[in-house]
């Protein structure tokens, strides 16, 4: 939505979805007590004390904190590896936001608003990422061989799916009883089969485009992502994305079509200018 939309819709998407005249848009210091009231309503976070910089934990840290998320998930969580350990501990995460930070200072301080808690921990069975009931809360199944910049990219993909949730709140995308209808993108779904339902397939084509945008300002086409996958992989996804949601248009709202359209364009110009 960065990309698609730019920061001065993010931001009115973001004041408008915490009860705020969408303009001026204020900095972020100015709306951080009615975003954190939004959390408290809205997502995991209970009584929990915000910071206004993003905090770092494995499971077992976060159980503690927002004991009613860890209760209703810990069955998916197991044990991290020492080199994940290690890297929690040396500063590995740290280290690649700031890295970030010196990358992008406007895509830093997003996520650095938009998102309170990065859980970072092995999984041993899968579950759902961000959704909206988690939104302020990235968690990242962070495998032993993953780099800094799939920790930033991920960054970027958990963020979108925020931003896009928080549109959804006061500009609805579809009607609630159609996100779940399945339609058939081409591509084998997590649990088997090639259809996948509307909505998660709506949001994982646009986290798609955002990232191929944020790779051509700065990774380049040619990096090979050990998380998102090549270039090519990214594009024929979305692509295979974009066919079966082009069958299925009627069922979004005009808000919907309105970033459809734009992601549709910069797909068109990201695989002109990457087979160059």
């Amino acid at each position: 939505m960065y990309y698609l939309k730019g920061l001065s819709e993010v931001k009115k998407i973001i004041q408008k979805a915490i009860g705020l005249k969408t303009h001026p848009y204020l900095p972020y210091d100015q709306l951080n007590a009615e975003y954190y009231d939004f959390l408290r309503k809205n997502s995991v976070f209970e009584n929990y004390k915000f910071s206004n910089k993003i905090e770092l934990y494995d499971f077992h840290t976060l159980q503690k904190l927002l004991p009613k998320y860890g209760k209703k998930y810990q069955q998916y969580y197991s044990m991290n590896s020492k080199t994940l350990n290690d890297r929690l501990d040396k500063d590995f995460f740290t280290n690649a936001l700031n890295k970030l930070e010196s990358m992008n200072r406007e895509i830093f301080d997003l996520s650095n608003f938009l998102i309170k808690i990065i859980l970072i921990n092995h999984l041993k069975s899968y579950t759902d990422g961000t959704t909206a009931d988690t939104i302020g809360l990235s968690c990242m199944d962070f495998k032993d061989h993953f780099d800094a910049e799939d920790f930033i990219e991920l960054i970027v993909h958990q963020m979108t799916h925020m931003i896009l949730f928080m549109d959804d709140y006061s500009n609805r995308h579809m009607l609630n009883q159609d996100k779940d209808k399945m339609i058939d993108v081409g591509i084998k779904y997590v649990f088997g089969g090639t259809k996948f339902p509307i909505y998660i397939a709506f949001h994982s084509y646009l986290v798609g485009i955002e990232i191929l945008n944020f790779r051509k300002h700065f990774n380049g086409f040619n990096y090979e992502g050990r998380y998102h996958g090549t270039t090519a992989r990214i594009i024929n996804g979305c692509t295979s994305f974009e066919k079966g949601l082009k069958k299925n248009l009627a069922l979004f709202s005009p808000r919907a079509l309105s970033i459809l359209e734009d992601a549709f364009d910069s797909l068109n110009r990201i695989k002109m200018v990457s087979q160059q």
